[in-house]
């Protein structure tokens, strides 16, 4: 690596740690007050709420890295460019591909442990900050979800589990187990789905096993009204999350649900949204490096971080209105999370190409 590589990587550097840091503590201020009724209605513990927002920390990093590479390379490059160090750099011999590659360079790098991230740690600490805020702070009923099954208890002596909770609240796939005092098993119910209703939760296609010392009594009913606390709101806590989910367990819960005959739009989009989401990194930066060569003004912190938050929310619009899109079904699944990356791609190619420095 030059030295000139490495001057700007030192540049660069700096401005992306303290983005980052910056950006972080502003997550997680936010954060932090629009839960404190809460926290103080449960009187929790600090030990509790510190624990809650350190785990927040990397799925805070995922969303926020895109923007602080887009305001670190504004920042960096329009810093030099106003100082006339891009012109000296040029005069060197230097080429603009050369001037970006090690910027370029952190951001494929930074994308590739996105993803990394994604894979391993997010899931993780999402999952265990969920669980730390609502059963250790807000001592709800815990639940149980795993790859396969959400697992949630019904009453004192009653489980059930469901292989797929959509949006609007309705389970499906239902299994109830209900045990005697000595724990031995007395009823199972199986059900197409259940659906909260205006009486209450009622169970619809499915059958009845009534466990006696006699044998099993087995009866089949097209709807059965089922006393079960907790409503449609209540339930969707439990619903499996896509960033609680690893790429290969998403990509697997994906195909379980098509075998089993349920639509998995909805996560077909975030399995591709999280791919989509990993690489916005690097196309944050193929669009700061043109913008700053060719407008020395970005190297001014308040025009930065301005321009920085424009483009941003403009993608972020878009990008959510794709994803919209495809989980309502009227775009395919992979164009619905790529469509964002790719006009943006394409607006910073152009630019890169149509720079004259």
């Amino acid at each position: 690596m030059t030295i000139l590589s490495r001057y700007i990587l030192r540049e660069f550097l700096k401005v992306l740690a303290l983005s980052l840091a910056a950006f972080t503590l502003l997550y997680l201020i936010v954060d932090f007050f629009d839960r404190l009724d809460s926290f103080l209605r449960y009187q929790a513990r600090s030990l509790h709420v510190l624990s809650y927002l350190l785990l927040l920390i990397p799925k805070v990093l995922t969303h926020i890295t895109p923007l602080a590479v887009l305001l670190s390379t504004l920042l960096t490059l329009g810093i030099f460019s106003r100082n006339q160090e891009i012109t000296a750099m040029r005069g060197g011999g230097f080429s603009l591909l050369r001037l970006a590659a090690p910027l370029l360079g952190v951001a494929t790098l930074g994308s590739l442990l996105l993803l990394a991230a994604n894979e391993f740690l997010v899931p993780y600490a999402t999952q265990h900050a969920r669980y730390l805020r609502e059963v250790i702070i807000e001592k709800r009923a815990p639940s149980l979800v795993r790859q396969d099954k959400v697992w949630m208890r019904i009453s004192g002596n009653a489980l059930m589990n469901a292989a797929y909770i959509s949006p609007e609240g309705v389970l499906h796939g239902i299994t109830i187990y209900r045990f005697d005092p000595a724990f031995s098993l007395r009823e199972q119910i199986e059900a197409r789905e259940l659906r909260w209703e205006e009486t209450g939760w009622r169970l619809y296609y499915g059958s009845r096993f009534l466990y006696t010392a006699d044998g099993v009594e087995h009866t089949a009913f097209e709807t059965l009204p089922l006393v079960m606390e907790g409503k449609p709101e209540e339930i969707k806590r439990v619903e499996k999350k896509a960033d609680e989910m690893s790429y290969r367990e998403l990509y697997h819960y994906i195909a379980k649900l098509r075998r089993e005959g349920y639509n998995p739009t909805r996560y077909a989009v975030d399995l591709h949204a999280k791919l989509s989401l990993a690489f916005s990194t690097l196309l944050m930066a193929l669009l700061g490096i043109p913008y700053a060569l060719t407008h020395p003004k970005t190297g001014r912190l308040a025009v930065g971080i301005g321009l920085s938050l424009a483009v941003a929310f403009l993608y972020w619009i878009i990008l959510s209105a794709g994803i919209s899109l495809g989980r309502s079904g009227t775009v395919p699944p992979l164009l619905a999370a790529w469509f964002g990356n790719l006009l943006f791609g394409a607006w910073g190619t152009y630019l890169l190409l149509g720079i004259r420095y």
